[in-house]
């Protein structure tokens, strides 16, 4: 594929529809992807996919909620689903999450892309998402949080953390005081070394009415009760 370039996490919810975060779609377009297992920087700068990759349509999409579902468009009929469950997630739960740092990849701070898991701890759930502990890269929304029995309960929408953020106009109106820029600038890079001080916020799926309604009913999804 031309020009690929990443954007976002997804995982597949039955063998022909997957499911990923809004914000990852180009504006509102619905048509111009594509989902791949992983992606490679060649020597030129140009990326690869070694193993190929697969055209997808947006089908449903909930600006809101952020929350959009994919359907692949090729023939083929055998992308391997986490089954979604709706039962209530308890405070202090274990959650593996299945995330790619495209974020990383784009910024070229290494040259191959894949899917990459940590656990994590979550919080007591509040309305519709998950708080857990951990940050994660850019990129990495849309991807699920699973429980220990192999269900997507979460799907990662946004990182949380402490690091300050620092402008350029910051900096230059302390140009008559150079110790005052040196120390707010060595203040904000210990800020943002301290990137373990992150939590990491998911859409609390079996609280999306919609979403559900939708998976279950029009695409005869079966869901876990």
């Amino acid at each position: 594929m031309d020009n690929f370039q990443p954007v976002g996490t997804c995982f597949a919810i039955s063998p022909k529809y997957l499911l990923t975060a809004q914000h990852n779609m180009n504006e509102l377009k619905k048509e111009g992807y594509a989902i791949a297992e992983s992606t490679s920087r060649l020597n030129s700068g140009a990326t690869h996919l070694p193993t190929g990759y697969r055209k997808v349509e947006v089908i449903y999409y909930n600006q809101k909620m952020d929350y959009a579902i994919l359907k692949d468009l090729s023939e083929s009929n055998d992308l391997q689903p986490i089954p979604i469950s709706i039962r209530d997630v308890e405070d202090d739960t274990d959650l593996k999450v299945f995330h790619c740092p495209v974020g990383l990849f784009n910024d070229m701070e290494f040259g191959d892309l894949t899917v990459f898991t940590a656990w994590v701890k979550c919080a007591k759930p509040m309305a519709h998402h998950i708080t857990c502990t951990g940050g994660l890269f850019a990129g990495s929304s849309g991807a699920p949080f699973v429980t220990r029995e192999g269900y997507a309960v979460g799907l990662h929408v946004e990182s949380i953390n402490s690091a300050k953020i620092i402008s350029v106009d910051e900096v230059s109106s302390f140009s008559a005081d150079t110790q005052s820029a040196i120390e707010i600038i060595s203040e904000t890079v210990n800020s943002s070394s301290n990137s373990h001080a992150s939590l990491s916020r998911a859409l609390y799926l079996g609280k999306c009415k919609k979403l559900i309604e939708t998976i279950e009913i029009e695409l005869g999804i079966q869901i876990h009760r």
